[in-house]
């Protein structure tokens, strides 16, 4: 519940475009804890899958710089 509460109190403060974007990376960061605390193993698709991930939030981002607000 204490988590769910951060992540309201964080929107108050984001705009949408970068709550966005947050969220999308959210998977990319579940990944990392696995690998490095649980010691799931990582394999070819979760690389594929990051990189995905990864270019997903550049094209978001550069979209976002480029067009006026």
């Amino acid at each position: 519940m204490f988590c769910f509460f951060i992540i309201i109190e964080s929107i108050r403060h984001l705009s949408p475009t970068e709550s966005s974007i947050l969220s999308s990376v959210e998977p990319l960061s579940a990944i990392i804890v696995s690998v490095l605390f649980l010691h799931v193993s990582f394999g070819f698709f979760q690389t594929v899958g990051s990189l995905l991930i990864i270019a997903t939030v550049v094209l978001l981002g550069r979209r976002e710089m480029a067009s006026p607000s």
